[in-house]
């Protein structure tokens, strides 16, 4: 893995004589060729081992001058780039943005553009924090982490830079030099986040009404510090609702607002996040007229639903000699409507009412008439997508994960054998020291009500 310690321990008759220098120096030489990765134990949650981390990010991990061929942002040259990694809340200072500059400088006062969100926005202070303590600059160059204040949009993981233009001009670049198409650019980027679909949900419940405005506004600031938190309003029973990555993080959230925002809410039970799949594809057609006052509104679309792996392309339209010149002379706005129309339709699948994931839109024919609002338009194509997942029928889709046991000789048996009767799915049993290591696929609603007994054991 690295040449230096090879030659020292070929050359030595006792490892140990290594010393800690050297070694750092081969591991962030490993790490940074791509070799190896350091591992750290610790505990955020705990706060252990956080010291010992930031300690490794400063001793292993590559400054972007040590990586700036391997890396994309190299195409950006000398105009700004930068992430978004951590947002807090100041009392004084409102929200800080924090950022890591890939290249160019950044300055005061400075305006950046948000290529994920596509907006712009303006930088009021810039400082470098020393822990808790924040030392305003004038600017500061690539490779230096900054805090800024004024940004009101960016949450994290958002790309920033100096313009439009030069997120253009690097996406073209990065495409021509990798042989890319342009999605392939922004995914490589990172322009635009992938983020998990939550698997828990609960409800939050403030004490009184009178703390609804101060709860709304604590979710919205803890949203913008973490994207994989959702929230959602329901309309039907007046309840906000949380989603997260899982039990321990809405566990956290809600700690979090009772202790920085002071407000005694109430979560309930958390629950499993349910999706709907589609069994086959179907093809509809609805018309859809409404007379308001003395104007009609039409509208006449014929559309298909069909399987795909994932959701990003929702909609596409019919290019066959007999619909091509119908969905050619569709507006872009008239297409934005649709496409959001669509997957607001799949909000609720006709099974449980659950999401319904893992689906694509073709747009075969529109006819919408003169004066038609867009809202009818809207309605119009909910109503189709209704219509075509009643007819393509869906089922529901369980959230799984990965597991593995480490059990002595002893217990193996039944292990294996609760996980027979829990529906898991053994991949594999392999041996380490003494002890046999299963590896299973779970259902998660399984996984929670087994762990516990089996750690009991």
């Amino acid at each position: 893995m690295d040449e230096t310690i090879a030659n020292i321990v070929l050359n030595s008759d006792n490892i140990n004589c290594i010393d800690y220098d050297t070694l750092l120096s081969a591991i962030r030489r490993a790490c940074i060729s791509q070799k190896g990765v350091p591992l750290l134990c610790g505990s955020s949650y705990k706060n252990i081992g956080v010291q010992t981390l930031m300690d490794g990010i400063i001793n292993y991990l590559p400054s972007p001058n040590d990586c700036i061929t391997l890396d994309p942002f190299k195409f950006f040259g000398t105009s700004m780039s930068a992430r978004a990694f951590k947002i807090v809340h100041e009392k004084q200072k409102g929200p800080v943005t924090f950022l890591r500059i890939y290249t160019g400088s950044l300055e005061k006062g400075q305006k950046l553009y948000n290529a994920s969100q596509s907006k712009t926005e303006n930088i009021n202070r810039v400082m470098i924090a020393y822990a808790d303590d924040y030392k305003e600059v004038n600017n500061i160059e690539s490779g230096n982490i900054v805090a800024v204040t004024g940004l009101k949009n960016t949450v994290c993981g958002d790309l920033l830079s100096s313009s439009n233009n030069a997120v253009k001009s690097a996406l073209k670049k990065l495409s021509k030099s990798k042989k890319m198409t342009e999605e392939e650019s922004i995914e490589m980027l990172g322009v635009e986040m992938n983020i998990p679909d939550p698997v828990f949900f609960c409800s939050i419940e403030p004490p009184s009404q009178a703390y609804q405005l101060a709860l709304d506004n604590a979710l919205n600031q803890l949203h913008r510090e973490d994207p994989s938190l959702r929230i959602q309003y329901d309309e039907e029973t007046g309840q906000t609702i949380l989603a997260g990555m899982g039990e321990l993080h809405l566990e956290i959230i809600g700690e979090r607002i009772k202790t920085e925002f002071k407000i005694d809410v109430d979560l309930s039970r958390p629950q499993i996040s349910y999706k709907e799949g589609l069994v086959s594809e179907a093809k509809e057609s609805h018309r859809h007229d409404l007379k308001i006052g003395s104007t009609t509104h039409s509208v006449y679309v014929v559309m298909s639903i069909l399987k795909h792996e994932t959701n990003k392309k929702m909609l596409s339209l019919d290019q066959s000699p007999d619909n091509a010149s119908n969905t050619a002379a569709i507006y872009l706005n008239r297409l934005n409507i649709i496409t959001s129309s669509a997957k607001a339709a799949l909000a609720h699948g006709p099974k449980l009412g659950c999401p319904v994931i893992n689906v694509r839109f073709v747009l075969h024919w529109l006819e919408v008439g003169k004066g038609t609002s867009d809202t009818v338009l809207s309605s119009a194509v909910n109503q189709c997508v209704q219509k075509l997942l009643k007819s393509a029928n869906t089922i529901l889709l369980e959230p799984i994960m990965n597991v593995e046991v480490v059990t002595d000789d002893d217990h193996s048996s039944a292990v294996l054998s609760d996980f027979g009767r829990r529906r898991g799915s053994i991949q594999d049993i392999s041996t380490r020291s003494n002890y046999r290591v299963i590896h299973c696929i779970m259902y998660i609603i399984l996984s929670i009500i087994y762990f516990p007994d089996l750690c009991y054991r």
